[in-house]
C-alpha cells in the first residue's frame, strides 16, 4: 500500500463539545486514496468541524485498486471493499487522543462495480459518498461516554484511471472526495495525516 505523504503540520483552535457520544453528521471530510502497492497506507481521511477533529491513515484490500494492477477493456472492476484503519489522531475541544489512545472500526466501502470503457481514453468514475469513522476511545473518555460514530456530509467519491495504449490496459491512477467548499478551510486538512505520521514514525522512545 501507498504511505500517504507526511505534511508539515499547522496550529488550529477546536470549540469544545458536549456530546461525543452522538452521532455527529454535519463534519467537512477531505480523502485522498492512491493505489495500493503493498508497502504501506493508501488512504487518508480527515473529518472536522462541530468542534472536534479526527483523522486516519489505513489501507485497502489488494486486487482492488492497486499499483502496476491491469484492468482490461470490458473487464468488471472496483466494487465494494473495506478500508482497515492502522492508526489515527483525534481532537476533543483541548484534548487529544494519539495511537493506542483510540480503535478505529473498519469501514466499508459500497463502491460500484464498473466496466472499463472500450474506448482506450483515461476515464474517471464518480459516485455519492458520505464518510463513516466508528470506534472507541480506550483511555481518558470524554463525560459523554467512550463511543463514537462521525459522518462527513455529503460529497462525491471519484476514482480515476489512466489507459496504456502500448499493452492495452488501464491502471488506477487516484481517488479523492471532499466536502469543504471554502478555500480558507484547506488548512486544516494536513493536520491529522501530518500528525499521524509524525506519531507512526517518530524515534523510539520519543515524547508525544
Amino acid at each position: 500500500m501507498k504511505l500517504i505523504p507526511r505534511i508539515v503540520s499547522i496550529s488550529f483552535v477546536l470549540i469544545s463539545i458536549s456530546a461525543f457520544a452522538d452521532t455527529i453528521a454535519t463534519l467537512n471530510s477531505k480523502v485522498l486514496i492512491g493505489p495500493n502497492d503493498g508497502i504501506g497506507d493508501n488512504v487518508g481521511v480527515t473529518l472536522f468541524g462541530q468542534g472536534l477533529f479526527i483523522t486516519a491513515i489505513g489501507g485497502t484490500p489488494t486486487y482492488w485498486f492497486d499499483t502496476g494492477q491491469q484492468f482490461f477493456p470490458g473487464q468488471e472492476g472496483l466494487g465494494p471493499t473495506t478500508i482497515f484503519w492502522d492508526g489515527g489522531f483525534l481532537q476533543i475541544g483541548s484534548a487529544s487522543y494519539g495511537l493506542g489512545d483510540f480503535s478505529l472500526d473498519p469501514t466499508f466501502l459500497d463502491a460500484p462495480t464498473i466496466t472499463f470503457p472500450t474506448n482506450g481514453k483515461d476515464f474517471t468514475v464518480t459516485f455519492p459518498w458520505a464518510w463513516d469513522l466508528s470506534g472507541i476511545i480506550l483511555k481518558n473518555c470524554p463525560s459523554s461516554g467512550c463511543g463514537f460514530l462521525l459522518s462527513s456530509k455529503p460529497g462525491k467519491l471519484s476514482f480515476s484511471f489512466f489507459y496504456e495504449p502500448t499493452f492495452g490496459v488501464y491502471f488506477a491512477n487516484s481517488a479523492k472526495f471532499s466536502t469543504v467548499p471554502e478555500p480558507a478551510t484547506f488548512a486544516f486538512i494536513a493536520i491529522g495525516i501530518a500528525a499521524v505520521g509524525w506519531l507512526r514514525f517518530r524515534p523510539a522512545g520519543g515524547s508525544v
